[in-house]
């Protein structure tokens, strides 16, 4: 996902700069942006969405296995140890929220939500910014004039 984040970065990087020479076509090219990172806005919403899903089926699952829900079949098919707790007292149904929460597997999909939460706020951000181009290009083009004596 990190490498997901770095070319995007890497796209801003290459557009976000404004030509100062050029600011009619910069002012033009407003639009254009804005639709490209709201493209990408919409693509990461959908991403968290998934794994927000993912998250909540996941951890249901893990309530059923360690609460000792889960058929043995459904247990194979998943891949899960058949005794979780390694010989330990079964926790009560209240302590089985602490056990999953700790979960490997729960805690991996957890930091991938964080790191899609993360490069969303980065692409909103980024949206945010191309909403306020124009007055920036606007400031430079007062400015010229200002320079100019007029």
């Amino acid at each position: 996902m990190s490498d997901l984040l770095k070319e995007l970065q890497r796209e801003w990087s290459e557009d976000s700069p404004i030509d100062k020479t050029k600011l009619d076509d910069e002012a033009l090219r407003v639009p254009y942006l804005h639709s490209k990172w709201t493209g990408h806005l919409n693509v990461m919403r959908k991403l968290v969405r998934k794994k927000q899903f993912e998250l909540e089926k996941l951890t249901h699952l893990k309530k059923e296995h360690l609460g000792g829900y889960l058929s043995p079949e459904k247990v194979n098919e998943l891949g899960w140890d058949h005794n979780p707790f390694g010989g330990r007292i079964k926790p009560m149904k209240g302590e089985l929220k602490d056990w999953v929460s700790v979960d490997d597997d729960v805690a991996t999909v957890r930091e991938e939500l964080q790191e899609l939460t993360d490069i969303r706020d980065f692409v909103i951000d980024v949206v945010e910014a191309i909403k306020w181009r124009h007055t920036h290009i606007r400031n430079a083009i007062d400015w010229g004039k200002f320079m100019a004596g007029g």
